[in-house]
């Protein structure tokens, strides 16, 4: 027994001796510690995922599609046969139209299997930055719309108009001067189309606003919403808050009044007023001096001219002094007209009702005309008037259901508002200031 005992201790001090002495090269029975950093450890690779699939476990082809290109070339070069087509048709219905929804330039990617026969088992279609449909055609073929995970961001910005009188001409040419996004610029002018004449901006005139951009794996992708605006305009002050009121969102000012009105400022969204309303204005072409019942917004040819209300088509045609021109009647006692179109809007014809808003012809220089422009005539109990005088009606104001809790959005974003600082130069301030 005692034999056994001694062996069994010999055993165990040589096994410790040789753990700690293993592999290091130093004497027996001395332990050193070694270096993290000369540890090599072999890690295998994440798999990667997009679009709710391990893109690991397929043959992955990316394109854009070409001009001309239909749905079935995508897929029939991956084994998918006519009767499968026929069946993607079906089952898209509501979802997405493979006959007219297909657009060039647009990426897509087919994850075909591994094997030898390589055949698509799904089909990605970017419709935009933000969405996408999936052609899942393993097994029972199904087609889904999917949206990327979407950050909103809220930012703030501020400027100051530029002194000189070619920045003074337009909104566009003024906050574009300041580093303003275009997009950013046009939705500023469709907060304000109703309440500021964005053709006779002033410098010295200021800004702020509140908007959300649209992120997707930390790109930028879109603009959201404006928040909230504010407007210095000739001595005025003008603040536009968002707030959904009868399950529309819309714009108000301080007081709760609605900023959309019956009419809109001007044709065009961005021009410039190369001849205002006038008595007696000298005719360039015609060389003498005549009245000039209307407003000259000066424009590149064939650019959008908008209806400035709702109303029905009551002339359509072509004048030698005019040119191309279309009138509409808005109510029993106002009609405005359009000349010098390049073309008519597809689908303008006389006894038509259009909206307020939609494209009705495009700037040209037909008719007596030495360049591009529309010539915007505004009648009132049939006499033609200078509209930019005119006062309209607004849409309606904040109910009294709704007083409360539009009161405390004014609040939130009027403080807001008024926190942010204009820099006392030509220049625009920006920053970031929360996500959700």
């Amino acid at each position: 027994m005692i034999g056994r005992a001694i062996r069994g201790a010999v055993f165990f001090m040589v096994l410790v001796w040789g753990v700690v002495s293993c592999g290091n090269g130093n004497e027996p029975g001395m332990a050193t510690e070694v270096p993290l950093d000369t540890v090599s450890e072999t890690k295998e690779p994440l798999p990667e995922y997009a679009y709710g699939f391990c893109l690991d476990s397929f043959k992955i082809v990316k394109d854009t599609v070409q001009k001309n290109q239909v749905f079935s070339d995508i897929l029939l070069p991956h084994r998918i046969s006519w009767g499968e087509m026929e069946t993607i048709d079906t089952r898209s219905e509501g979802i997405f139209n493979i006959n007219r929804d297909l657009r060039p330039d647009q990426k897509y990617q087919v994850l075909c299997g591994k094997d030898s026969i390589g055949k698509a088992e799904v089909l990605i279609y970017e419709k935009n930055a933000i969405e996408y449909i999936v052609f899942d055609l393993r097994d029972s073929i199904t087609v889904r719309r999917e949206s990327k995970d979407v950050e909103v961001v809220e930012k703030e910005m501020a400027g100051i108009i530029a002194q000189g009188s070619s920045l003074s001409a337009t909104l566009y040419d003024s906050l574009k001067n300041a580093s303003v996004s275009e997009s950013l610029v046009d939705e500023i002018a469709d907060v304000y189309a109703y309440t500021i004449d964005f053709f006779n901006i002033k410098a010295g005139d200021r800004f702020k606003v509140i908007y959300e951009e649209q992120y997707v794996d930390e790109k930028l992708v879109g603009r959201g919403a404006i928040r909230g605006v504010y407007f210095h305009h000739n001595g005025v002050e003008y603040y536009g808050i968002k707030f959904m009121q009868d399950s529309a969102w819309a714009y108000f000012d301080e007081n709760g009044k609605g900023l959309k009105k019956a009419f809109l400022k001007a044709p065009l969204k961005f021009s410039r007023i190369s001849s205002g309303f006038s008595k007696r204005r000298f005719h360039p072409v015609q060389k003498r001096y005549k009245p000039h019942l209307g407003t000259d917004y000066a424009a590149p040819t064939g650019t959008p001219i908008l209806s400035v209300a709702d109303g029905t088509v009551v002339a359509k045609g072509y004048g030698k002094g005019n040119g191309n021109y279309v009138k509409i009647k808005h109510n029993r006692s106002i009609a405005t007209q359009y000349l010098h179109m390049s073309k008519f809007a597809r689908g303008i014809k006389k006894g038509m009702r259009v909206k307020q808003g939609e494209v009705i012809g495009y700037v040209g220089s037909t008719g007596l005309a030495t360049g591009p422009h529309v010539c915007f005539r505004f009648w009132k109990s049939g006499r033609q008037v200078d509209h930019r005088k005119e006062k309209f009606e607004t849409s309606d104001p904040i109910k009294e259901a709704n007083r409360e809790a539009f009161n405390a959005t004014r609040e939130k974003i009027k403080k807001r508002l008024d926190d942010i600082l204009i820099p006392p130069t030509d220049l625009v301030s920006e920053r970031w200031t929360s996500s959700r």
